[in-house]
């Protein structure tokens, strides 16, 4: 009985897979998570007709037994093009998470921006918002009672009057003045999240890195030999 072939076979490679590329990628297909992940990553990657084929290869149960190796020869995709693809997949993941999280956050900065752009009132920090205080019981006075809080007389809440610039940042939400520091900082917290996104993806083009050196040179590469990613800190108040 024949084994069962995915739709869109493309033309099968002349020279084979040799045995260096077969260990590089089963430790590959080990070091990524299996073909689970392998799979939801080249559904991120640029479409191709080669990429379809080894998709819907590792996606068939009926194919597990099958070499990675094998099937990445069948469709004519070279160790690099499989590496790359999977690079591509990965960082497209971690940019739509990065964009996902900017969008859930926006709502409530703006919100807080927005309500601390005027006076505002909160609750006073040393009456805890009760508006009184009451002393320690000592022997000659074992019950005191409540007295007014000092610090807001009372009132269980302090009036802080907003700075110039969050005001300024308020007017540039809305559009009332040019975007300058506003956008700086948007644009700063923005870097912040998608980094921090990024950075989760990170971790597996290191796992596939290190594996892959491990087959070609010999000398693995560890996640720490990558470096930190490239960034600058922006100062919102230039």
């Amino acid at each position: 009985m024949s084994t069962p072939q995915p739709r869109h076979r493309p033309n099968r490679a002349k020279d084979g897979v040799s045995q260096l590329q077969h260990d590089a990628l089963r430790q590959i297909e080990t070091a990524i998570g299996g073909r689970a992940s392998l799979q939801a990553a080249l559904l991120q990657a640029p479409p191709s007709t080669a990429l379809d084929f080894v998709i819907q290869a590792i996606a068939d149960p009926t194919q597990d037994a099958r070499a990675l190796s094998t099937i990445c020869d069948e469709a004519n995709v070279s160790l690099g093009e499989l590496l790359q693809a999977y690079k591509l997949g990965v960082m497209a993941k971690g940019t739509v998470e990065a964009i996902t999280a900017i969008a859930a956050g926006a709502a409530p900065v703006a919100h807080d921006v927005m309500r601390r752009a005027a006076a505002y009132d909160e609750p006073c920090p040393y009456c805890e918002g009760t508006g009184h205080n009451t002393a320690d019981p000592t022997e000659a006075e074992p019950n005191p009672s409540p007295v007014p809080c000092k610090t807001c007389k009372g009132q269980g809440a302090l009036r802080y009057l907003p700075d110039l610039a969050r005001q300024k940042v308020a007017l540039e939400l809305v559009g009332l003045l040019g975007q300058k520091s506003g956008t700086q900082i948007n644009i700063t917290q923005a870097n912040q999240t998608m980094t921090a996104a990024i950075n989760g993806e990170r971790g597996a083009l290191a796992r596939l890195q290190a594996a892959t050196d491990q087959v070609l040179y010999s000398e693995p590469m560890t996640p720490d030999d990558l470096g930190p990613a490239d960034g600058e800190v922006v100062d919102a108040g230039d």
